[in-house]
Protein backbone atom coordinates (compact mmCIF):
# COMPACT_ATOMS: atom_id res chain seq x y z
CA UNK A 1 0.00 0.00 0.00
CA UNK A 2 2.84 2.29 1.22
CA UNK A 3 4.60 1.42 -2.47
CA UNK A 4 1.07 2.38 -4.37
CA UNK A 5 1.41 5.50 -2.38
CA UNK A 6 4.60 6.64 -3.30
CA UNK A 7 4.54 5.10 -6.83
CA UNK A 8 1.24 7.56 -7.42
CA UNK A 9 2.92 10.72 -5.79
CA UNK A 10 6.17 10.21 -7.83
CA UNK A 11 4.17 9.87 -11.50
CA UNK A 12 2.02 13.30 -10.05
CA UNK A 13 5.71 14.74 -9.96
CA UNK A 14 6.41 13.54 -12.96
CA UNK A 15 3.08 14.43 -14.62
CA UNK A 16 4.18 17.76 -17.21
CA UNK A 17 2.65 20.49 -15.60
CA UNK A 18 0.66 22.91 -17.91
CA UNK A 19 2.23 25.52 -20.22
CA UNK A 20 1.63 29.20 -18.50
CA UNK A 21 -0.31 30.78 -21.07
CA UNK A 22 1.24 34.29 -20.74
CA UNK A 23 4.29 32.39 -21.98
CA UNK A 24 2.65 30.85 -24.57
CA UNK A 25 2.61 32.12 -28.32
CA UNK A 26 -0.49 34.59 -28.46
CA UNK A 27 -2.21 32.38 -31.12
CA UNK A 28 -2.01 29.45 -29.40
CA UNK A 29 -3.05 31.01 -26.38
CA UNK A 30 -6.27 32.44 -27.77
CA UNK A 31 -7.49 29.08 -29.22
CA UNK A 32 -6.77 27.71 -25.65
CA UNK A 33 -8.97 29.93 -23.98
CA UNK A 34 -11.58 30.28 -26.58
CA UNK A 35 -11.67 26.28 -26.56
CA UNK A 36 -12.26 26.74 -22.44
CA UNK A 37 -15.02 29.06 -22.91
CA UNK A 38 -17.09 26.49 -25.62
CA UNK A 39 -16.73 23.52 -23.58
CA UNK A 40 -18.30 26.06 -20.33
CA UNK A 41 -21.14 26.64 -23.20
CA UNK A 42 -21.71 23.29 -24.23
CA UNK A 43 -21.80 21.67 -20.60
CA UNK A 44 -24.40 24.74 -19.60
CA UNK A 45 -26.22 23.78 -22.59
CA UNK A 46 -26.52 20.47 -21.41
CA UNK A 47 -28.19 21.59 -17.94
CA UNK A 48 -30.84 24.13 -19.64
CA UNK A 49 -32.63 20.45 -20.11
CA UNK A 50 -32.03 19.91 -16.56
CA UNK A 51 -35.66 20.76 -14.51
CA UNK A 52 -35.25 23.57 -11.67
CA UNK A 53 -31.67 24.48 -12.83
CA UNK A 54 -32.04 27.95 -12.78
CA UNK A 55 -28.09 28.27 -12.69
CA UNK A 56 -28.28 27.24 -16.46
CA UNK A 57 -28.86 30.02 -18.10
CA UNK A 58 -26.68 32.17 -16.71
CA UNK A 59 -24.02 30.28 -17.30
CA UNK A 60 -24.86 29.63 -20.62
CA UNK A 61 -25.10 33.22 -21.62
CA UNK A 62 -22.00 33.96 -19.69
CA UNK A 63 -20.00 31.58 -21.59
CA UNK A 64 -21.02 32.76 -24.73
CA UNK A 65 -20.44 36.11 -23.85
CA UNK A 66 -16.76 34.77 -22.82
CA UNK A 67 -16.37 33.40 -26.09
CA UNK A 68 -17.56 36.37 -28.37
CA UNK A 69 -15.50 38.56 -26.39
CA UNK A 70 -12.13 36.68 -26.15
CA UNK A 71 -12.93 36.87 -30.26
CA UNK A 72 -13.80 39.98 -30.96
CA UNK A 73 -10.51 41.20 -28.40
CA UNK A 74 -7.73 39.16 -29.90
CA UNK A 75 -9.14 39.61 -33.65
CA UNK A 76 -6.67 42.30 -34.46
CA UNK A 77 -3.50 40.27 -32.70
CA UNK A 78 -4.15 36.91 -34.44
CA UNK A 79 -5.26 35.54 -37.62
CA UNK A 80 -8.63 37.18 -38.68
CA UNK A 81 -9.80 34.07 -40.30
CA UNK A 82 -8.98 32.02 -37.18
CA UNK A 83 -12.99 31.65 -36.97
CA UNK A 84 -15.12 31.58 -40.13
CA UNK A 85 -17.34 34.87 -40.51
CA UNK A 86 -20.16 32.88 -40.80
CA UNK A 87 -19.45 30.76 -37.25
CA UNK A 88 -19.11 34.44 -35.32
CA UNK A 89 -22.70 35.31 -37.07
CA UNK A 90 -24.38 32.23 -35.91
CA UNK A 91 -22.48 32.85 -32.20
CA UNK A 92 -24.11 36.51 -32.18
CA UNK A 93 -27.66 35.04 -33.67
CA UNK A 94 -27.50 32.44 -30.89
CA UNK A 95 -25.95 34.48 -28.13
CA UNK A 96 -29.14 37.21 -28.65
CA UNK A 97 -31.86 34.27 -28.47
CA UNK A 98 -31.00 34.27 -24.54
CA UNK A 99 -32.10 37.65 -23.99
CA UNK A 100 -35.70 37.83 -23.70
CA UNK A 101 -35.28 34.52 -21.02
CA UNK A 102 -32.91 36.50 -19.02
CA UNK A 103 -35.08 39.89 -19.02
CA UNK A 104 -38.33 38.41 -18.06
CA UNK A 105 -36.13 36.26 -15.19
CA UNK A 106 -34.75 39.63 -13.98
CA UNK A 107 -37.85 40.98 -13.70
CA UNK A 108 -39.33 37.77 -11.97
CA UNK A 109 -36.81 37.91 -9.54
CA UNK A 110 -37.31 41.47 -8.72
CA UNK A 111 -41.04 41.14 -8.38
CA UNK A 112 -40.66 38.12 -5.68
CA UNK A 113 -38.23 40.24 -3.44
CA UNK A 114 -40.57 42.96 -2.72
CA UNK A 115 -44.14 41.11 -3.05
CA UNK A 116 -44.10 39.98 0.66
CA UNK A 117 -43.35 43.71 1.19
CA UNK A 118 -46.24 45.39 -0.57
CA UNK A 119 -49.66 45.42 -0.14
CA UNK A 120 -53.34 46.25 -1.80
CA UNK A 121 -52.92 47.50 -5.33
CA UNK A 122 -49.45 47.73 -5.84
CA UNK A 123 -49.74 43.60 -4.65
CA UNK A 124 -52.67 43.15 -7.27
CA UNK A 125 -50.09 44.52 -10.03
CA UNK A 126 -46.96 42.36 -8.66
CA UNK A 127 -49.04 39.41 -9.47
CA UNK A 128 -50.38 40.51 -12.75
CA UNK A 129 -46.82 41.17 -13.73
CA UNK A 130 -45.75 37.84 -12.67
CA UNK A 131 -48.12 35.71 -14.27
CA UNK A 132 -47.43 37.91 -17.53
CA UNK A 133 -43.36 37.43 -17.12
CA UNK A 134 -43.87 33.59 -16.05
CA UNK A 135 -45.68 33.10 -19.31
CA UNK A 136 -43.51 35.06 -21.22
CA UNK A 137 -40.09 33.39 -19.54
CA UNK A 138 -41.73 29.66 -20.31
CA UNK A 139 -42.35 31.03 -23.95
CA UNK A 140 -38.83 31.99 -24.28
CA UNK A 141 -37.17 28.99 -23.01
CA UNK A 142 -39.31 26.73 -25.48
CA UNK A 143 -37.93 28.76 -28.28
CA UNK A 144 -34.25 29.07 -26.84
CA UNK A 145 -33.83 25.23 -26.29
CA UNK A 146 -35.99 24.77 -29.69
CA UNK A 147 -32.82 27.24 -31.56
CA UNK A 148 -30.18 25.33 -29.25
CA UNK A 149 -31.23 21.70 -30.17
CA UNK A 150 -31.10 23.20 -33.84
CA UNK A 151 -28.23 25.03 -34.35
CA UNK A 152 -25.63 24.84 -31.40
CA UNK A 153 -24.60 21.26 -32.36
CA UNK A 154 -23.29 22.41 -35.76
CA UNK A 155 -22.10 25.55 -34.36
CA UNK A 156 -20.22 23.60 -31.46
CA UNK A 157 -18.61 21.50 -34.33
CA UNK A 158 -17.63 24.60 -36.28
CA UNK A 159 -16.03 26.45 -33.54
CA UNK A 160 -14.40 23.10 -32.45
CA UNK A 161 -12.27 22.70 -35.88
CA UNK A 162 -11.66 26.15 -36.19
CA UNK A 163 -9.99 26.64 -32.66
CA UNK A 164 -7.96 23.10 -32.89
CA UNK A 165 -4.72 23.61 -31.89
CA UNK A 166 -2.26 25.17 -34.97
CA UNK A 167 0.51 24.68 -36.20
CA UNK A 168 3.62 26.74 -36.27
CA UNK A 169 3.52 30.24 -34.93
CA UNK A 170 7.31 29.71 -33.82
CA UNK A 171 8.00 32.88 -34.55
CA UNK A 172 4.20 34.93 -33.41
CA UNK A 173 4.63 37.07 -29.83
CA UNK A 174 4.21 35.86 -26.62
CA UNK A 175 0.59 36.50 -25.18
CA UNK A 176 1.66 38.83 -22.53
CA UNK A 177 2.73 41.68 -24.43
CA UNK A 178 0.21 41.34 -27.06
CA UNK A 179 -2.56 40.89 -23.86
CA UNK A 180 -1.20 44.29 -22.54
CA UNK A 181 -1.35 46.44 -25.24
CA UNK A 182 -5.01 45.04 -25.92
CA UNK A 183 -5.50 45.79 -22.02
CA UNK A 184 -4.64 49.40 -22.60
CA UNK A 185 -7.14 49.85 -25.34
CA UNK A 186 -9.52 48.48 -23.17
CA UNK A 187 -9.07 50.30 -20.20
CA UNK A 188 -8.56 53.76 -22.41
CA UNK A 189 -12.44 52.83 -23.82
CA UNK A 190 -14.15 52.41 -20.68
CA UNK A 191 -12.44 55.27 -19.49
CA UNK A 192 -13.71 57.44 -22.22
CA UNK A 193 -17.05 56.08 -21.77
CA UNK A 194 -17.51 56.40 -18.04
CA UNK A 195 -16.26 60.72 -18.44
CA UNK A 196 -19.17 60.09 -20.87
CA UNK A 197 -21.89 59.60 -18.33
CA UNK A 198 -23.62 62.91 -16.59
CA UNK A 199 -27.07 61.65 -14.74
CA UNK A 200 -29.05 58.51 -14.65
CA UNK A 201 -30.88 59.42 -18.34
CA UNK A 202 -27.92 58.69 -19.70
CA UNK A 203 -29.07 55.06 -20.38
CA UNK A 204 -27.00 53.93 -22.91
CA UNK A 205 -23.83 55.22 -21.69
CA UNK A 206 -24.22 53.66 -18.55
CA UNK A 207 -24.67 50.18 -20.42
CA UNK A 208 -21.64 50.69 -22.73
CA UNK A 209 -20.00 51.08 -19.87
CA UNK A 210 -20.64 47.67 -18.19
CA UNK A 211 -20.06 46.10 -21.72
CA UNK A 212 -16.55 47.96 -21.82
CA UNK A 213 -16.15 46.54 -17.89
CA UNK A 214 -17.05 43.18 -19.31
CA UNK A 215 -14.03 42.51 -21.66
CA UNK A 216 -11.87 43.73 -19.73
CA UNK A 217 -12.93 41.71 -17.26
CA UNK A 218 -13.01 38.52 -19.46
CA UNK A 219 -9.57 39.59 -21.34
CA UNK A 220 -7.81 39.42 -17.74
CA UNK A 221 -9.99 36.70 -16.22
CA UNK A 222 -7.89 33.83 -17.46
CA UNK A 223 -4.69 35.45 -16.63
CA UNK A 224 -5.26 36.23 -13.40
CA UNK A 225 -3.59 33.24 -11.47
CA UNK A 226 -0.40 34.62 -13.49
CA UNK A 227 -0.30 37.97 -12.49
CA UNK A 228 0.39 38.89 -9.05
CA UNK A 229 -2.45 41.27 -8.67
CA UNK A 230 -4.78 39.91 -10.72
CA UNK A 231 -7.28 37.90 -8.50
CA UNK A 232 -7.80 40.78 -6.17
CA UNK A 233 -8.28 43.00 -9.57
CA UNK A 234 -10.48 40.58 -11.20
CA UNK A 235 -12.60 41.00 -7.91
CA UNK A 236 -13.12 44.66 -7.89
CA UNK A 237 -13.99 44.00 -11.69
CA UNK A 238 -16.25 41.68 -10.71
CA UNK A 239 -18.11 44.59 -7.85
CA UNK A 240 -18.15 47.11 -10.60
CA UNK A 241 -20.08 45.06 -13.12
CA UNK A 242 -22.29 43.96 -10.34
CA UNK A 243 -23.09 47.62 -9.32
CA UNK A 244 -23.42 48.80 -13.23
CA UNK A 245 -25.86 45.60 -13.42
CA UNK A 246 -28.10 46.91 -10.83
CA UNK A 247 -28.49 49.75 -12.21
CA UNK A 248 -29.01 48.46 -16.06
CA UNK A 249 -31.29 45.55 -14.77
CA UNK A 250 -33.45 48.82 -13.42
CA UNK A 251 -33.42 50.37 -15.95
CA UNK A 252 -34.56 47.71 -18.29
CA UNK A 253 -37.59 46.84 -15.77
CA UNK A 254 -38.64 51.00 -16.32
CA UNK A 255 -38.86 49.98 -19.61
CA UNK A 256 -40.76 46.85 -19.02
CA UNK A 257 -43.25 48.73 -16.45
CA UNK A 258 -44.05 51.13 -18.87
CA UNK A 259 -44.90 48.61 -21.72
CA UNK A 260 -47.48 46.71 -18.83
CA UNK A 261 -48.87 49.99 -18.46
CA UNK A 262 -49.13 50.72 -22.29
CA UNK A 263 -50.30 47.57 -22.95
CA UNK A 264 -53.17 47.50 -20.35
CA UNK A 265 -54.38 50.98 -21.15
CA UNK A 266 -54.35 49.77 -25.16
CA UNK A 267 -56.76 46.96 -23.65
CA UNK A 268 -59.09 48.87 -21.71
CA UNK A 269 -59.62 51.18 -24.40
CA UNK A 270 -60.87 48.75 -27.21
CA UNK A 271 -63.07 47.33 -24.43
CA UNK A 272 -64.40 50.60 -23.53
CA UNK A 273 -64.86 51.34 -27.76
CA UNK A 274 -66.37 48.07 -28.25
CA UNK A 275 -68.64 48.57 -25.40
CA UNK A 276 -70.04 52.03 -27.11
CA UNK A 277 -70.23 50.18 -30.41
CA UNK A 278 -72.63 47.68 -28.60
CA UNK A 279 -75.01 50.20 -27.59
CA UNK A 280 -73.80 50.26 -23.58
CA UNK A 281 -72.03 52.82 -21.49
CA UNK A 282 -68.66 53.04 -21.14
CA UNK A 283 -67.74 50.25 -18.93
CA UNK A 284 -66.09 50.22 -15.74
CA UNK A 285 -62.36 49.34 -16.33
CA UNK A 286 -61.82 46.38 -14.27
CA UNK A 287 -58.30 46.45 -13.81
CA UNK A 288 -57.81 49.84 -12.15
CA UNK A 289 -56.48 48.80 -9.33
CA UNK A 290 -53.89 46.92 -11.22
CA UNK A 291 -52.99 50.30 -13.38
CA UNK A 292 -52.48 52.33 -10.04
CA UNK A 293 -50.28 49.52 -8.74
CA UNK A 294 -48.41 49.74 -11.86
CA UNK A 295 -47.95 53.13 -10.66
CA UNK A 296 -46.85 52.46 -7.21
CA UNK A 297 -44.01 50.09 -8.38
CA UNK A 298 -43.16 52.48 -10.81
CA UNK A 299 -42.40 54.56 -8.50
CA UNK A 300 -40.60 52.36 -6.12
CA UNK A 301 -38.64 51.36 -8.95
CA UNK A 302 -37.44 55.12 -9.37
CA UNK A 303 -36.23 55.50 -6.22
CA UNK A 304 -34.07 52.28 -6.12
CA UNK A 305 -32.31 53.27 -9.77
CA UNK A 306 -31.54 57.08 -8.58
CA UNK A 307 -29.90 55.23 -5.40
CA UNK A 308 -28.19 52.81 -7.81
CA UNK A 309 -27.01 55.68 -9.71
CA UNK A 310 -25.67 58.05 -6.61
CA UNK A 311 -23.92 54.74 -5.48
CA UNK A 312 -21.85 54.53 -8.71
CA UNK A 313 -21.65 58.37 -9.18
CA UNK A 314 -19.55 57.85 -6.11
CA UNK A 315 -17.46 55.12 -6.55
CA UNK A 316 -16.89 55.19 -10.35
CA UNK A 317 -17.44 58.63 -11.82
CA UNK A 318 -15.68 61.82 -12.42
CA UNK A 319 -12.28 61.36 -11.30
CA UNK A 320 -12.50 58.63 -9.18
CA UNK A 321 -13.21 56.28 -12.89
CA UNK A 322 -9.18 57.58 -13.31
CA UNK A 323 -8.18 56.42 -10.12
CA UNK A 324 -10.20 53.04 -10.61
CA UNK A 325 -8.71 52.01 -13.79
CA UNK A 326 -5.12 53.23 -12.43
CA UNK A 327 -4.42 49.45 -11.05
CA UNK A 328 -5.25 48.01 -14.50
CA UNK A 329 -2.87 50.46 -16.35
CA UNK A 330 -0.07 49.52 -14.41
CA UNK A 331 -0.82 45.80 -14.87
CA UNK A 332 -1.07 46.98 -18.95
CA UNK A 333 2.31 48.37 -18.19
CA UNK A 334 3.86 45.41 -16.61
CA UNK A 335 2.69 43.10 -19.47
CA UNK A 336 3.87 45.03 -22.34
CA UNK A 337 7.28 45.11 -20.76
CA UNK A 338 7.43 41.33 -20.32
CA UNK A 339 10.50 40.32 -22.03
CA UNK A 340 10.16 37.66 -24.69
CA UNK A 341 11.59 34.18 -24.90
CA UNK A 342 14.74 34.97 -26.92
CA UNK A 343 15.54 38.09 -24.75
CA UNK A 344 15.29 36.02 -22.22
CA UNK A 345 17.41 33.23 -23.36
CA UNK A 346 20.01 36.40 -24.71
CA UNK A 347 20.00 37.56 -20.91
CA UNK A 348 20.62 34.40 -19.77
CA UNK A 349 23.03 33.29 -22.37
CA UNK A 350 25.68 36.49 -21.60
CA UNK A 351 24.92 36.12 -17.74
CA UNK A 352 26.36 32.59 -18.20
CA UNK A 353 29.02 34.16 -20.65
CA UNK A 354 30.38 36.20 -17.27
CA UNK A 355 30.17 33.19 -14.93
CA UNK A 356 32.49 31.42 -16.59
CA UNK A 357 34.82 34.55 -17.73
CA UNK A 358 34.54 35.01 -14.41
CA UNK A 359 35.67 31.84 -13.34
CA UNK A 360 38.33 31.49 -15.59
CA UNK A 361 40.09 34.59 -13.66
CA UNK A 362 39.72 32.89 -10.54
CA UNK A 363 41.78 30.01 -12.31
Amino acid sequence: MAATTRATKKNRRLKPKRARLLQARTPVAVRRIARAFLTAARRARQRLHVQGDGQALHDFRVALRRLRSTLRIYRPAVDARMVPRKWRRRLKRLARTTGAARDAEVGLAWLSRRRDHIAGEERAACDALINDWSARRDEAYAKLRRTLDKEFTPLDAGLHQALAAPAGYVTAPMLAPTAGALMHDQIAELGATLHRIASAADTRTIHAARIEAKRLRYLLEPLANELAAGKALLKSLKKFQEDFGELCDRQVLCEELVAAAAHRATERSTHEMQFIFAGGAIAPSADAPISHGLRALAARLSVERKQRYTEIEQRYLGQRADAFLAPYRTLADALMKTPTASRRKAVARRGNEALTRFRRKLL
